[in-house]
């Protein structure tokens, strides 16, 4: 089992939230003494199949704050990880921000920004609350059954185009009224470079646009995706269903990681790496 509570901030804003995903292993994984687990192999290797999740900030984009990973065999009952974490909450110290520390079979390691870390103590209780209410009650966001809005992007000569099919048109249509008309949105390459090279701030600013709706407005709708007109691939999708995590080693941005057969890809960048590079952001 891998439980881990994070306190992010949504692009461009203040507000902040504690999002909090729950993995299960189910079978055995490979070399993981589960009596004394291996935290950050299990984090960046082997994390497992995502069962749960909560989120107070839409998924996607957004930057760590803080994160509380807790690692425990999946056979191990509540109980027995609520008294882990109440003895992990009496050992841990400021000296041991970003460290693996044991207890009673489970892993705990906490990380957060320097900013932070005068009320480290207070931040730890709050993404612990966050977990074990998870942990106790795992239940899918409410958003995550609609089926999103999309939007066709066209490859041309000269850039991209972006449009939203017909079926999320008329969706929008219901919610603006009958007289509202959908737009094309054509980006020349040079436009596009001058507006964002990253792709997730791109798609935050062309959402709007196309759809007449304020980002929070579009959770209802299930969010939007982006869907490459040639090949059919996602190129974007806000709220995240796949939660983007770890620190890129290329960019240096926070929470733009998807895993991959072969590691891990920044949807902002396109970097490949090894593992989620969460080590890193814990040494800023």
């Amino acid at each position: 089992m891998y439980l881990t509570s994070q306190r992010v901030s949504a692009p461009g804003e203040e507000r902040t939230g504690i999002n909090t995903y729950l993995y299960r292993h189910g079978e055995a994984v490979p070399s993981i003494d589960w009596s004394r687990p291996d935290l950050a192999r299990i984090v960046d290797e082997f994390p497992g199949t995502l069962v749960a999740h909560a989120t107070e900030v839409p998924p996607g984009g957004n930057l760590i704050r803080s994160y509380l990973d807790i690692v425990a065999p999946d056979s191990m009952r509540m109980d027995a990880v609520d008294l882990a974490l109440q003895q992990f909450d009496k050992e841990w110290s400021s000296s041991r921000i970003g460290q693996v520390i044991h207890m009673g079979g489970v892993a705990f390691r906490l990380g957060l920004e320097l900013r932070l870390e005068a009320r480290a103590r207070e931040e730890l209780r709050d993404l612990s609350l966050h977990a074990l209410a998870l942990l106790r009650k795992p239940a899918p966001s409410d958003w995550e059954p609609n089926e999103p809005l999309r939007v066709v992007v066209t490859t041309e000569v000269n850039g991209r185009s972006y449009a939203l099919d017909e079926p999320s048109s008329r969706r929008l249509q219901s919610r603006h009224g009958a007289g509202w008309r959908p737009t094309r949105l054509s980006v020349t390459h040079d436009v596009q470079t001058a507006m964002s090279p990253n792709p997730v701030d791109l798609g935050l600013n062309i959402a709007p646009v196309l759809t007449g709706l304020a980002l929070d407005e579009l959770v209802p709708f299930g969010g939007i995706r982006f869907i490459d007109e040639q090949s059919g691939n996602l190129l974007w999708e806000w709220p995240s269903r796949v939660p983007l995590v770890g620190y890129c080693l290329s960019c240096h941005q926070q929470a733009t990681l998807r895993a991959t057969e072969t590691g891990f890809q920044c949807v902002s960048c396109g970097n490949q790496q090894d593992t989620n590079g969460l080590w890193v952001a814990a040494l800023t």
